[in-house]
């Protein structure tokens, strides 16, 4: 099975009963722009956080990071699922910001706090 034909095929998500099939090319074609926002975004979700939370560079790093993957995975499940609230353009705002936050929540609980390197007097 070629790349292509593996590109044309449906996506079946099944609960229970086929509920939703998504072509991956429209995945696939997300237009730059809205990918370039998406991006934006998320590491702005990132940052925000780890003002909040606060920590170090790696903890930056890490929430960016983490932001970023968490994004691509909420704006996956709203498109397999045809979530269509908060929609600029083909960007599925919604649940692709639900996927970062609960990505950066999870990956702080995980990661836990940041241990100070000083030595106590």
């Amino acid at each position: 099975m070629g790349l292509w034909a593996l590109a044309k095929a449906r996506v079946c998500v099944i609960m229970g009963q086929c509920c939703s099939q998504v072509n991956l090319i429209a995945v696939a074609n997300m237009f730059t722009p809205s990918l370039l926002l998406g991006f934006v975004i998320a590491l702005l979700t990132g940052l925000l956080f780890h003002l909040i939370v606060g920590g170090g560079f790696w903890r930056l790093i890490l929430f960016c990071v983490m932001s970023l993957v968490g994004f691509g995975l909420g704006q996956l499940t709203g498109v397999v699922f045809e979530v269509n609230v908060l929609m600029v353009g083909q960007l599925h705002g919604l649940t692709a910001l639900a996927g970062a936050l609960i990505a950066l929540v999870l990956s702080a609980s995980v990661f836990g706090q940041q241990r100070s390197r000083r030595p106590s007097r």
